[in-house]
């Protein structure tokens, strides 16, 4: 498990689901006809007054559709497109590919190769190679150092970025060149399909906890398990809850979440207009386990709003952030024909007071905004250049240079080490990247060039998370969520 210093923030798709084939979507869409659509009722008008037997306009509608599946079969799918697109904006079409890809967004599943990496001093280096994934078959080993990925040198480059250039669309190749042995080779591997953790978790401070939630997948609750098991280690009783930018998943997958924090009672209603049937989802919990509080966005959505809406109204956790999304109706999801599959919207959710959220969203207790700084807005140490600054330093100055470094991607380690061997690879990446000799070695031109890089950086400044700090008592470290 890995400190998270800065919570990086990604958009997903929009989704809610109710049992495997249900999501989140909203209300019936106005169309606006073009002059070809105008022109087309108005003929279809026009002939039931002028054509000499009886017809509807219907019948013109039902006829013309028939006729032209008929004559052209491919014309099926536009046809299906645009009727499934014109009931809302959550309603949709998809041909059999569309609908795998739709599964691999809700599933969290991306193009890898299957290995586990940690950074070591100079380089990242290949932990665990995951069994039947690309990366065995490839004859890659644990223990090999990754040197470069498709030719960039990933001389003191973090795990996350080394895993962000290996990581790409299923089906497209990787070059890795590593180290094993005293010897240097270059290895390509085509991706595959890779599912991904929807959950991250750290200890941010003494019995404090903290846990992100990306999505809502099949596997969300068992991953959020097992962070809460590694969090017990430590005794935590206070958990900050990252919901933010979670766009939605599976309602289940939610509840089982939901069940594990919110207190005895309803979690949510789920209502349907067919067969005017309703469900209860319920917790069992007999109390809150945790002194929470729950960060939200504007791109809180579906499942996300769902539990958010359970851990307010029950008084399990306060919610910090901005007004959500606003989404709690759902989509069943149906095969059409040879594959082709589509979701309608089906029914609504109400939460667990029985409100209504749709289209509203769910208000803060505490509104907060977050705001873009440069960094010397948000720096706690000023710039002291020298003639230069080498392996062994240890004075006052060296802070300033490593929280450049950092907010610039570059693995420093501890703030409080003096220059050591990480920080002289961390030198040597940035001197690279900026087309500098990488001696590893702070000259003059180096800080300078340092200062300016960071200076230019735009910080997003984490009002929220340290919000979240203050009501639960403890200081506030950090001072950014994502560059």
């Amino acid at each position: 498990m890995r400190t998270i210093r800065r919570i990086t923030a990604c958009l997903l798709v929009l989704f809610l689901a109710f049992t495997m084939p249900v999501f989140a979507g909203e209300n019936l869409k106005t169309i606006k006809q073009t002059n070809e659509a105008k022109f087309f009722d108005g003929i279809a008008t026009d002939l039931v007054n002028l054509y000499q037997f009886d017809i509807t306009k219907e019948e013109i509608l039902q006829r013309t559709l028939t006729n032209l599946i008929n004559s052209d079969p491919e014309a099926l799918d536009t046809f299906l497109r645009a009727l499934f697109s014109s009931l809302d904006e959550y309603s949709e079409f998809y041909s059999p590919e569309e609908y795998a890809e739709l599964m691999r967004s809700i599933e969290n599943v991306g193009g890898g190769i299957g290995i586990q990496m940690s950074k070591a001093t100079r380089y990242c280096e290949i932990v665990n190679v995951l069994d039947g994934y690309p990366a065995q078959k490839a004859g890659v080993m644990v223990g090999d150092t990754i040197l470069k990925v498709d030719g960039e040198d990933m001389t003191g480059k973090d795990s996350d970025y080394v895993s962000g250039k290996v990581r790409g669309e299923i089906g497209t190749e990787v070059t890795l060149t590593l180290a094993r042995g005293g010897e240097t080779f270059d290895v390509t591997i085509v991706r595959g399909e890779l599912k991904q953790s929807t959950v991250s978790y750290a200890v941010l401070a003494d019995k404090v906890g903290y846990i992100k939630i990306d999505s809502f997948s099949s596997e969300t609750d068992k991953e959020v398990g097992n962070a809460l098991s590694e969090l017990y280690k430590y005794n935590v009783k206070k958990l900050i809850l990252d919901l933010r930018y979670n766009t939605g998943g599976y309602l289940e997958s939610a509840v089982a979440v939901a069940q594990r924090f919110v207190p005895k009672g309803n979690i949510a209603t789920y209502k349907v207009k067919y067969g005017n049937q309703s469900v209860d989802y319920k917790s069992t919990l007999p109390s809150k386990k945790y002194e929470m509080v729950t960060l939200v966005n504007e791109y809180t959505a579906s499942a996300a709003e769902l539990l958010a809406s359970a851990l307010q109204e029950s008084g399990a956790s306060k919610l910090v952030g901005k007004q959500t999304y606003g989404k709690a109706v759902t989509q069943t999801i149906m095969g059409v024909y040879g594959g082709r599959m589509c979701k309608v919207t089906t029914g609504e959710y109400l939460t667990r007071k029985g409100n209504r959220i749709n289209k509203v969203g769910i208000k803060p207790d505490y509104v907060v905004e977050n705001r873009t700084a440069t960094f010397d807005c948000v720096s706690r140490d000023p710039m002291v250049y020298a003639a230069k600054y080498d392996a062994g330093y240890d004075g006052e100055a060296l802070r300033a240079l490593k929280q450049r470094l950092d907010v610039l991607g570059y693995d420093v380690g501890s703030f409080d080490t003096p220059y050591d061997e990480k920080m002289q690879f961390a030198v040597a990446a940035f001197q690279n990247d900026m087309g500098i000799e990488p001696t590893g070695t702070l000259d003059i031109n180096t800080q300078i060039c340092l200062a300016n890089k960071a200076n230019d950086a735009e910080l997003l400044v984490d009002n929220q998370a340290a919000k979240a700090f203050e009501l639960l008592g403890i200081e506030y470290t950090g001072y950014l969520m994502a560059e």
